[in-house]
């Protein structure tokens, strides 16, 4: 019980840190620039997750998920100001809907890796995995879209 208070205090610790430095960076970087690396970190994070789990410990795992959810400080915000610049009119009804598909899609992740339990991580890292892949090829193949919503901000 007292690792898991450390654990999750660790991972808002590093939420904060990468949010923080989000905001800094954005003096210099677009919201796409932001978006793709964030994603992109992320996508590593979990292959380095996926290729060495047999190997890893509870201190490199520990390490590499307060990473992975630190890489959340340097999505949410980007994808959040971008959703609302398409909908600047309607934002009380984007932010609504944002958190409803956030909720119904984390809901449907969860269950899913709940179903595969073996017992370990690796089904929970294989999901990560998976969605983060998704997320990168949305962002990848719709390249375009996307930096003109985040050049008009």
């Amino acid at each position: 019980p007292n690792e898991f208070t450390i654990v999750y205090a660790a991972n808002v610790f590093m939420l904060v840190i990468f949010g923080t430095l989000n905001m800094k960076l954005l003096k210099k970087y677009s919201l796409f620039q932001l978006l793709l690396t964030g994603v992109s970190f992320q996508l590593i994070l979990a292959l380095l997750l996926i290729a060495f789990y047999s190997v890893h410990n509870v201190y490199s795992i520990t390490i590499l998920m307060m990473l992975f959810i630190g890489g959340l400080g340097l999505i949410f915000a980007n994808a959040f100001a971008l959703i609302l610049e398409k909908f600047q009119a309607l934002s009380g009804t984007a932010n609504a809907l944002n958190g409803v598909m956030n909720s119904l899609f984390a809901g449907s992740m969860a269950f899913i890796v709940s179903f595969l339990h073996d017992g370990t991580l690796f089904p929970m890292f294989i999901m990560m995995g998976i969605v983060t892949f998704i997320s990168f090829l949305i962002i990848v193949l719709n390249k375009e879209a996307i930096k003109e919503l985040a050049h008009n901000t």
